[in-house]
């Protein structure tokens, strides 16, 4: 139809329907010790109800395989003894509706499965935690997070690992805590301190810290993924204004040269008597002044057909607080370097110093990092000036 013999007329129609059968499936729960029933009921009584509805029970067994085990039409309450929990120890039900005259499901009030539960617990950062986020390779990690039973099932003691993965990717792995103890038993509600002490001496650079409460389901438990916490720490290696400083690539029978960029791109090096060893492995930095701190090298290692980069090095300067004297900023003898800070040079107050800083001149810094319960206190009339450069 149409001024064309090939013209037709295109629409588009909505045509009414109802689908008269489906499902609805549960979670897979678990793991148990023993399976006990299944229950449920509808939300009323379903007088004139023509639907038909059934519930099938479906197994996962240790090696994660899935099995139908049956189905059940009409109790409302069914024994599930025929179960062997050791051999499913999850279980999924899945609700079946069919209605062709009225295409309505059941509505069910509840469903539920009955067992002898295993233990659960979580990592409870929010009762304790406790992690700095930057120290140096003369502080110890003090680590602390609590741990709760959440369930009405006792824990028996419960193992834990620690594991640290440092800047190179190597792992550090700490099982359980000092003298390798686990944590102790932990009744319904109760909960347990995990705590770790760990020197920073080799862990100079970006670190993860990984968790894991009872590792490699070590006894049975209803869930893992609240056993996990992960945390990033940052190690400073404190660099003292006026040390030699080294930085090494691999040794190479290449030809190598190491660069610098003061600011404006990386050039070639000198040997002089600040920078030594500029084609070698090693380049060493001799009685280096805070005025070049920012400064970033790298080595180019130059082959027969290639040319490859080493990572790029960036040169600061940390001055720590230790307040061995007195209280006086201005007493050399108050850092570890054994050097006033100045404009160039990042300074640490950490906690527990016997004496905390009292500024009583004009001083400054480039960046301050102060630990929780330390102070640090400019006297009226003096400023601290953080230059952050």
């Amino acid at each position: 139809m149409g001024e064309f013999v090939n013209t037709h007329i295109v629409d588009t129609f909505l045509l009414s329907g109802k689908t008269i059968q489906g499902s609805v499936s549960s979670p897979w729960f678990g793991p148990v010790k023993n399976w006990k029933h299944l229950k449920w009921d509808s939300l009323f009584n379903n007088a004139g109800n023509t639907a038909q509805h059934y519930f099938d029970i479906f197994g996962k067994d240790v090696n994660e395989n899935e099995y139908y085990l049956g189905s059940v039409y009409n109790s409302k309450d069914t024994s599930l003894s025929f179960i062997n929990a050791s051999v499913f120890p999850r279980l999924k039900i899945t609700m079946n509706n069919i209605d062709e005259q009225k295409a309505l499901p059941n509505q069910l009030k509840f469903w539920m499965l009955t067992a002898d539960n295993y233990p659960e617990g979580a990592l409870s950062p929010n009762l304790l935690f406790q992690c700095a986020d930057t120290l140096t390779t003369k502080d110890t990690l003090q680590f602390r997070v609590a741990f709760k039973n959440i369930s009405h099932v006792s824990f028996d003691s419960i193992a834990v690992n620690l594991t640290i993965t440092d800047v190179n990717g190597n792992l550090h792995v700490y099982s359980n805590l000092i003298n390798g103890a686990r944590i102790k038993p932990l009744i319904s509600g109760d909960t347990a301190i995990i705590y770790y002490n760990i020197p920073m001496t080799n862990f100079a650079g970006t670190n993860q810290v990984m968790l894991e409460v009872n590792p490699d389901n070590d006894q049975p438990e209803q869930f893992h993924f609240n056993n996990v916490l992960y945390k990033n720490i940052y190690v400073i290696d404190p660099v003292c204004p006026g040390s030699t400083i080294s930085f090494s690539v691999t040794a190479t029978t290449n030809a190598v040269q190491w660069q610098v960029d003061t600011g404006s791109g990386f050039t070639d090096i000198i040997n002089n008597t600040v920078y030594s060893g500029v084609q070698t492995n090693t380049l060493s930095i001799n009685n280096a002044p805070t005025g070049i701190a920012g400064y970033k090298y790298r080595c180019i290692i130059t082959g027969s057909n290639s040319v490859a980069y080493s990572e790029v090095y960036i040169l600061k300067f940390t001055a720590i607080w230790n307040g061995t004297v007195s209280t006086a900023w201005e007493d050399n003898g108050n850092w570890d370097c054994g050097i006033l800070p100045d404009e160039h040079t990042d300074v640490i107050i950490r906690n527990a110093a016997p004496n905390y800083p009292l500024i009583n001149s004009n001083a400054s810094c480039r960046s301050l990092t102060a630990s929780e319960l330390s102070s640090i206190t400019v006297i009226a009339g003096f400023n601290l000036l953080i230059t952050g450069k």
